[in-house]
């Protein structure tokens, strides 16, 4: 017990005296073995209480408090820091208790806070509270969000996710934005994007400008152009449609293609395959209205309103 309680004396008498000497106490050769204190390189177990101006780090790093300036840092191995860890480039296994930063960030990372990886974040990365960075490639979980330019892999954010360019699989608590989107999302309330290619799903809607895929929103769906199948609780608008598109009470579109299914389908300039509701209007039809109310515009005057069906064939 006294030799115990000794040896723990004398790794805290090291300790504090690296600190205050801004250097180490090393068992070691050539810079390799056991590292007490502020080294700036070394290979093996460092145990240091800031790190400050390191330059090169290989192996087990333990550092107690908040670090200081490391701008040249690049550190590798298991790396443990109290409070935070930084440096310029991290690589293997980084857990800390409060935050991770560093310019490129690779392998496991988790802190309690949050990850931040000014160019790049590649590997697991695990936020309690946030996870962001340039690009992050690989499974990137941030507790309350998620944000990045360009994010490709898997991404999770409790609250939301969002990015520039976003490859792979994504959810967000409550929504997911991005702007070129190719994969399968979901977003708790909802998903917006510019260019969106893949399969969507928002609790309430999902909204984008050029949209590919598969979309479902609990209230409706819209964007400027849909191809694909497109399905609004509620209802669906957009300027340009092709493929399915279902809404619960209405579907509005000014150019659609293929099968438009709701209470009140409206196409306002044409529309070419079939309408299937209650009241379908087209002004220009090509195709074929099943419905209580049948209106084609490009029909003769006593042929554009019809009961039960109504057709025009070019």
């Amino acid at each position: 017990m006294h030799k115990k309680a000794l040896w723990l004396s004398l790794a805290c008498v090291f300790l504090g005296a690296g600190t205050v000497w801004g250097g180490s106490v090393d068992l070691a050769v050539d810079n390799v073995g056991l590292s007490i204190g502020n080294s700036k390189h070394f290979t093996g177990l460092r145990i240091n209480f800031t790190d400050e101006r390191v330059e090169r780090i290989n192996g087990i790093n333990l550092t107690l408090w908040k670090p200081g300036d490391n701008p040249r840092a690049e550190i590798q191995g298991l790396q443990l820091g109290l409070v935070g860890i930084d440096a310029r480039e991290l690589r293997g296994i980084m857990l800390t208790g409060v935050g991770l930063g560093a310019e490129r960030v690779a392998g496991v990372a988790v802190g309690l806070v949050g990850i931040g990886g000014e160019t790049s974040v590649t590997g697991i990365g695990v936020g309690g509270v946030g996870l962001g960075g340039g690009d992050l490639n690989g499974i990137m979980l941030g507790g309350v969000g998620l944000g990045a330019d360009d994010i490709n892999g898997i991404g999770v954010g409790g609250l939301g996710v969002g990015g520039d360019n976003m490859k792979g699989l994504f959810a967000g608590g409550l929504g997911i934005g991005g702007n070129d989107m190719q994969g399968i999302f979901a977003g708790g309330l909802g998903i917006g994007g510019n260019d969106m290619q893949g399969t969507f799903a928002g609790g309430l809607g999902v909204g984008g400008a050029d949209m590919r895929g598969l979309f479902f929103g609990g209230l409706g769906v819209g964007g400027d152009a849909i191809s694909g199948v497109a399905v609004g609780g509620l209802g669906i608008g957009a300027e340009e449609a092709r493929g399915i598109a279902i809404g619960g009470l209405m579907s509005r579109f000014d150019y659609a293609e293929g099968l438009v299914a709701s209470a009140h389908n409206q196409v306002r300039e044409e529309m070419i395959g079939v309408q299937l509701g209650l009241y379908n209007f087209a002004r220009v039809l090509s195709g074929v209205q099943l419905g209580l109310i049948n209106y084609a515009g490009n029909n003769p005057k006593l042929l554009r309103v019809l009961p039960g069906i109504n057709f025009h064939l070019r």
